[in-house]
């Protein structure tokens, strides 16, 4: 609806730090540029106020603020830098997996294609998500960079031109319903 009304509203990708306490839940809302503030403004549109309420969530769900919901590039940062335990990442803390810095991972380049309006789901993967952990590694950690950056849009567009960055034809779909399969998205949608 957002961009309907010409409102710039880009999916972002990442971890909620307020559904659990000490666990950064895997995560997925939307930023929109807010013109009165001049600034970008985290939105959590799926909490409800039951959901503030049960969770205890004491921030505006239309304001989320950037300690509260950290995009994959800066949990890649935190853990990278061991500022932030990897394990502390994932999808439940009940699960051993998934979890970690190669789920972190993950969430850069999802987040590089969600900046790019390649708006998957969070089970999807390809490319880099599907090597080796120390495959790479410069690459995520440019991405990391500039997807956090406010002027880096033309860093994101050049760096999701990327092979094994840039969403493919063919990805791996980790549905929890159906099972891995592979998806075709076709050559319309992918990078």
């Amino acid at each position: 609806m957002a961009r309907h009304h010409r409102i710039p509203v880009p999916a972002r990708v990442g971890f909620a730090r307020y559904f659990v306490p000490d666990f950064h839940v895997d995560h997925e809302i939307v930023e929109w540029w807010d013109s009165g503030q001049a600034r970008w403004r985290l939105v959590d549109p799926g909490l409800s106020e039951r959901h503030v309420a049960h969770y205890r969530i004491g921030f505006d769900p239309f304001d989320v603020p950037r300690d509260q919901f950290i995009v994959g590039g800066r949990a890649w940062q935190l853990c990278r830098t061991g500022v932030a335990d990897p394990k502390t990442f994932g999808l439940v803390p009940d699960l051993p997996q998934p979890r970690g810095i190669g789920f972190v991972r993950g969430h850069v380049i999802q987040d590089l294609a969600a900046l790019n309006k390649m708006e998957l789901l969070l089970w999807d993967v390809w490319g880099l998500m599907q090597a080796e952990l120390d495959t790479g590694l410069a690459l995520v950690d440019e991405a990391a960079e500039f997807t956090q950056g406010a002027d880096g849009l033309a860093d994101v567009r050049r760096l999701y031109a990327t092979p094994g960055l840039a969403v493919p034809e063919r990805i791996l779909s980790l549905s929890p319903a159906v099972g891995p399969r592979e998806i075709a998205l076709g050559a319309e949608l992918a990078g």
